[in-house]
Parts: C-alpha cells; structure tokens; sequence
C-alpha cells in the first residue's frame, strides 16, 4: 500500500504523525517535508493548492468528525480547487493525497461473480440402457458390430424390424432425432468412412481463429498508440519552448531579423547591470547577490543603506520585506527570495523586464510549467545550493508580454 501511495503519502503522514495541526500551517507543513527530485511534479501541486486555498484547515476541520462530515469536507475541498482553476484529475488528486496522509481513505473490493455452469451438448443427448447393446450385423457383410455404427460403411443400427441380423437385440424405442450445431449436423456425418463412437461434434473453430485474429489486431493498435504517446512526451520535453506560440515566435523573428531593424540584442541588456553592483554569488539558487543557505547576517551586508519596510512571523519562518526584494529566513539561514524590481538579478543575469526568449537561452528548456493564473505561467528551474540541498528557481512569465514578471528561487526540502 505505501508503494502505491508514493514519496510524498509516506512524507505527509510523518509529519502529521506527529503535529496534525501543521495542515493548517502550510508553510511549516511544506518546510518539513524531505521528499526526493522525483516527486517535484507533486509537491509543486500541494504547495500551490495549499496556498492559494483553505485546503489545509477544511480537512483538519473534519479530521476528528465521522464519514459523512470527511466526505463533505473532501468535496467542498476539491471544489475550492476547481474554483482556483486548478484541474478536475488534480484536485481530486490532491485531496486523495491528503485523506491518504490522514488515514480517511480505506479500500473496499467487491465480491467477485460466481460464474455458472454451462451445459454441455452431450449432456442433453439421450443415453442407451445399460446392458443392451447386443452385437449386430450390417447388411454390407460386417459383422459383430457393438456401437451404434457400422465400423466398416458408417451404416446405422437397424431398430424394430429392420434389425433382422442382430442377435439377441432386444426391442428399443425409436433413437432421438440427430442433434444439431452451428452450420453442421449430426447425420451429415453418416456418409463418411469413419466417424467417432460418439455422434455429437465439437463447435466449429474458425470462430475461435477469427476471434484470436481480431485480438492481435487489437493489441497491434494499442502499440502503435503508447508508442506515439511516448514520441509525443519526449519531444515535448526536448523542444519544451515549443508550448507557447507566441514565445516562440518572438524568439524566432529576434534571431532572423537583420541588425538595422533590431538592434537590441540580450548581451548589451545583461552588460548594463555592473558587475560589482552585487555580491558574488556562488550558485543558481541565489537572487540579488544572497544565496540560498546563507546566514542571516549576510541581509546587512546586502541591503546595507536600505529600509526594511516590514517583517512578518509565520511560523518558524520569518519574512524581511525591502524595497528591492523579499527574503525569508528560517532558524539562522535564507530559504528564500523574491524579487521586487529589476535591480536584482539571478547569478546568469536575468531580472524582472527580461524576455522568455533571455530565459531560455540563459538556463535552456528543461523546465516545469506550470499556470499560476492572473494571466502569469511559471517556468521553474532544478538546481542545488552549495551543500547539495535541491530548490527551484522560478520565472513568472507574463502571457500578453513574455517577460519576467518576477522571480523567485527557494529550497524544496
């Protein structure tokens, strides 16, 4: 069942177990959670629905109630989700996820159908007394026959008076009419050399070839379609900037058009920020001149000179707002940053204002899309901090403009 259940069931349930409460504090919840690269495509699911919904406090609400309130709670949940445009198989994906790390979810299997017994031909056949077959004689000169056909010609028994060369047969009623099956009959097999003791004959098998026939067509169709869909994913992930035209578009006319038409190149853009404008910085995920993992005092360093507009406790987390960026703390070390403006760029030189088309020439097209709403799609990045803790660098591309809208990179575990 765990295996079924996957990385991320195993990991909710941990955590729970031991504060259940931690589902209506999504930001601790998903801070705790230790889950490996292979589940991302999850984790950004729960953490989106988390945050953009009360999911975690409708179901701990109903934790402690009966079946009928837990499923009342999972509905109104999975509606809350669709209302944010979160999709029908991910929404109920999700909250399956949840009442699986809640113990709400048990599986029942029903019985399964006790097949019948069919009848069979030659049970409805009429079956000679025991003790009166007697041996016989057939008018084509064979004699001392004991079946009921003739071993040499295939005759039938003579009955009533016609049996004139059978010794000591004793008087029978007259035989069953010959029993019949698809496209064939009994008595047709009267005028054959030999034929078997018993008179009744298997169902034809062509119908079982053309059936067997039919299934390797199915199963040929069947191959021919996952092939294709495998086709299709692996060129999806190869040319991943094929999925918006109108990204692609601009990249395209960008690189075809002649220098006097356009001028503006990417290069210049990124030589316009000065290099000794922030502090060096040592790995992707990083923003403004912080990495994440650093220590708490490096703020200062940073945003020597610059007003802390605000600062907000959430739980062991705590968030330092500044005009040029947002950075988040947990314990002594940043987990996280946000831009605020274009002043603050990624160690590759890209910041608020850049093009999709900068994105993906700067960090390629293995990303993770996801639709943010509001007119905004995130294209996320894989990447590691300096100790090897994985995190992603986010991209919030606007739709209308194809520019970075903000940018966000943060640790994952």
């Amino acid at each position: 069942m765990a295996e079924k259940e996957g990385k991320i069931v195993q990991e909710l349930r941990r955590c729970l177990a031991k504060d259940r409460t931690l589902l209506a504090r999504h930001e601790e919840l998903l801070a705790a959670l230790q889950l490996p690269l292979s589940e991302m495509k999850d984790y950004r699911l729960l953490e989106k629905s988390l945050r953009d919904t009360s999911l975690g406090e409708t179901m701990l609400t109903a934790d402690s109630g009966d079946a009928a309130a837990r499923a009342q709670a999972k509905e109104r949940a999975t509606q809350a989700l669709l209302a944010c445009g979160t999709q029908a198989r991910a929404a109920e994906r999700i909250v399956s996820l949840l009442a699986a790390a809640l113990g709400w979810d048990t599986l029942r299997q029903a019985p399964a159908p006790v097949a019948k017994p069919v009848p069979s031909v030659e049970a409805a056949l009429p079956k000679a007394p025991v003790g009166t077959e007697t041996a016989w004689d057939c008018p084509c000169g064979q004699k001392g026959n004991h079946d009921a056909f003739c071993s040499s010609c295939g005759r039938p028994r003579p009955q009533g008076r016609e049996d004139e060369g059978a010794v000591g047969m004793p008087h029978q009623a007259p035989a069953a009419a010959p029993v019949q099956t698809p496209r064939q009959t009994v008595g047709a097999r009267v005028a054959q050399p030999r034929v078997p003791r018993s008179p009744v004959q298997q169902p034809p098998v062509r119908g079982t070839v053309a059936s067997g026939g039919q299934t390797v067509k199915i199963a040929m169709i069947v191959a021919i379609v996952v092939l294709a869909g495998v086709l299709i994913f692996f060129g999806m992930r190869e040319f991943g900037g094929k999925e918006n035209p109108g990204v692609q578009s601009t990249s395209t006319s960008s690189s075809a058009s002649a220098k006097p038409t356009r001028p503006e190149k990417p290069e210049k853009k990124e030589a316009a920020q000065p290099a000794g404008s922030q502090r060096p910085v040592k790995t992707d995920l990083s923003l403004g001149g912080i990495d994440l993992g650093d220590a708490v005092s490096v703020i200062k360093e940073v945003e020597q000179g610059k007003t802390e507009n605000d600062r907000k406790q959430d739980g062991r987390l705590v968030r330092h707002y500044f005009d040029d960026m947002q950075i988040v703390t947990e314990g002594s070390e940043i987990t996280a940053l946000v831009s605020n403006d274009d002043k603050v760029t990624t160690k590759r030189g890209i910041h608020q204002g850049s093009s999709f088309a900068e994105v993906k020439r700067a960090y390629g097209t293995d990303y993770y899309k996801t639709g943010l709403g509001g007119n905004l799609t995130a294209f996320e990045y894989e990447a590691q901090t300096a100790d090897g803790r994985p995190g992603l660098v986010r991209f919030a591309i606007n739709d209308d403009t194809h520019k970075v809208d903000y940018i966000s990179v943060r640790l994952t575990r």
